[in-house]
């Protein structure tokens, strides 16, 4: 009988001690995968990032796409201006105020 009982004290241990490891274990898991969330929050953030870096790309080209079509067609408008008869001295003049506004495009 003293045998048995010895015997079912260290049963009782090892129980008690596979409960503190499975709680353990339980709370490494929570852990884990609150980790794991975080994780998946910061890729989900950079994944967007990523996409709102290429459309500011693609945005920006397309400006200066549009610019230097203006550019072009201001600076035929301006030849055109010099070409026709009597346009010369306006469109010197057109040209030196475009210049003292900073513009730098087309050829008088």
């Amino acid at each position: 009988l003293m045998r048995l009982e010895g015997d079912i004290d260290i049963v009782r241990a090892d129980t008690a001690g596979s409960a503190k490891r499975t709680a353990m274990a339980a709370q490494q898991a929570q852990t884990a995968r609150a980790e794991l969330q975080k994780i998946e929050v910061d890729r989900q953030l950079s994944t967007n990032a990523a996409a709102e870096l290429v459309r500011l790309r693609r945005e920006v080209s397309e400006m200066s796409v549009d610019s230097a079509q203006l550019q072009g067609e201001v600076a035929a408008k301006h030849r055109l201006l010099l070409s026709s008869r009597g346009g010369r001295s306006l469109a010197s003049s057109l040209g030196d105020t475009m210049a003292s506004e900073g513009y730098r495009g087309g050829s008088a």
